[in-house]
């Protein structure tokens, strides 16, 4: 469980109400029916107390001082994988004003990153391009690179 702090199962009970501790074989294994509601309710606990603590300060200290923040993710705008990192990549990412990735030129990832830009009125969106191929590099090495994972 990545997302955990000690005021975490007061702040479920009082978001959710009901007792997470309770509850905690649910999201590890499958519990039958109940499982996904558990899940859901979790990680929306988690991320609203992520976009408190983390990505909303950091959104308005920028913002207050006209500084565009573009920011590609240790996901790379790969959807499953942001949810390991950050819950709920969509609400998470929303926190930047210029939302980024690397590698392109998947263009999943582009859609995604322009997507989260797009849909909370955000002006820019950010790609690193070449990440760390080299000077060198042309686009259609990159696209082959790319072509073969």
């Amino acid at each position: 469980m990545p997302y955990w702090s000690t005021d975490f199962p007061a702040r479920f009970l009082n978001a959710k109400e009901y007792d997470i501790m309770s509850e905690l074989d649910a999201l590890l294994f499958d519990l039958g029916t109940r499982t996904a509601k558990i899940r859901l309710d979790y990680y929306d606990v988690a991320v609203q107390m992520m976009e408190e603590a983390y990505f909303r300060p950091l959104y308005q200290w920028c913002r207050d001082r006209d500084i565009i923040y573009g920011h590609d993710q240790l996901s790379r705008a790969d959807v499953i994988r942001g949810v390991m990192y950050y819950g709920d990549y969509f609400r998470t990412m929303r926190w930047y004003q210029a939302p980024g990735t690397d590698r392109m030129p998947v263009l999943l990832r582009g859609k995604v990153v322009y997507s989260i830009s797009h849909f909370y009125y955000r002006p820019h969106a950010s790609f690193e391009a070449y990440q760390s191929q080299g000077w060198g590099v042309t686009p259609a090495v990159i696209y082959f690179i790319e072509a073969k994972k």
